[in-house]
């Protein structure tokens, strides 16, 4: 069903009018194992398809603010579980370009994303599998990787272990895995 999940209020600071931009953007588990959210325009996931705002483009003018509604509409085949979304919040127009000489330019954009997260009732179930490894040469490294998937349907937090890499029997690495964030879904 329809949920009114709460409202942003988002503040002009400058001078002049801002011209801001909300996009409902999938939550995702970065590289490093802490919980982030992927770009706007990415195809939605699941909860990421739920976010119902109330505007999508907002003018505000000088030293003021406006007051976005946000909501749920959680469809009836949805399964139990908890689900990480987010609305990503970002001034347009106010990209700034670093030249970096040569031909390169680099632009930087700033947005904030604003987490949310959803619980289903119904059988709540963790489950986390390593599904592979990946070797990755950077200029002054090399990294190996693990690569694991959340496939509950728990966000999983504080998780944390050991991983130990062996060759031919001998022991190569022994390593702590720091706590880190699952997303679900």
């Amino acid at each position: 069903g329809a949920v009114r999940a709460g409202s942003l209020t988002i503040t002009n600071r400058t001078g002049h009018a801002a011209n801001v931009r909300l996009d409902p953007v999938n939550g995702v588990t970065d590289s490093m194992l802490g919980a982030d959210f992927g770009l706007a325009g990415q195809p939605g996931r699941e909860s990421t398809r739920w976010i119902a705002l109330s505007a999508r483009r907002v003018v505000i003018p000088p030293h003021s603010a406006r007051v976005v509604e946000d909501g749920l509409l959680v469809p009836r085949s949805a399964r139990p579980g908890e689900y990480l979304s987010g609305i990503a919040v970002q001034a347009r127009g106010e990209e700034q370009v670093v030249s970096a000489g040569r031909g390169i330019r680099i632009g930087e954009t700033y947005r904030y994303a604003v987490g949310v997260e959803t619980r289903l009732p119904g059988r709540h179930r963790p489950d986390i599998r390593f599904t592979g490894v990946q070797l990755t040469r950077y200029p002054a490294s090399v990294v190996f990787l693990l690569v694991a998937s959340n496939t509950g349907n728990v966000i999983l937090k504080n998780v944390h272990g050991s991983v130990l890499i062996t060759k031919r029997g001998r022991r190569v690495l022994l390593k702590r895995i720091e706590p880190g964030t699952f997303v679900s879904h």
